[in-house]
């Protein structure tokens, strides 16, 4: 065998190692939205899309009164639970349970608070406000 075959090989083998270490990093991080385990992810029931706190300009925009609070929905994520919920971008998401929330991160606090019975939402959406069940499934 000559030399430079020798270099190639391990060098495959080095590639091959570190591809096998990213896809099972990836699917480590992104969780069971994407068929990763549940044990390690910190949420039972990931609201897949994305969300923003509702700042005075925002609820100008979208024809809100200033006191109002909640997170505004993006956009969601095609197949993902937000778009199967029906939430669309310019939603505005005021309440989890009954408790009134004013940031994504106490949004994301109230769902997994909830993560072993059902999740109701008010959502604010052109002038209605109605009411979005995310039914609780048990794990498996």
């Amino acid at each position: 065998m000559r030399p430079w075959q020798r270099w190639f090989r391990r060098r495959d083998a080095q590639l091959l190692l570190w591809l096998v270490i990213a896809l099972f990093l990836g699917w480590l991080l992104l969780g069971p939205s994407m068929g990763g385990p549940r044990w390690w992810w910190p949420f039972e029931r990931p609201v897949s899309g994305q969300g923003a706190d509702l700042t005075p300009d925002i609820a100008q925009r979208l024809v809100l009164p200033p006191a109002a609070h909640g997170v505004v929905v993006q956009g969601a994520r095609p197949g993902g639970l937000g778009q199967r919920l029906g939430l669309r971008p310019g939603d505005v998401i005021q309440e989890v349970n009954g408790r009134p929330v004013g940031s994504s991160q106490e949004f994301a606090q109230a769902v997994a608070q909830a993560a072993d019975r059902d999740v109701v939402l008010l959502v604010h959406r052109r002038g209605q406000v109605a009411y979005v069940v995310l039914e609780h499934r048990s794990p498996g």
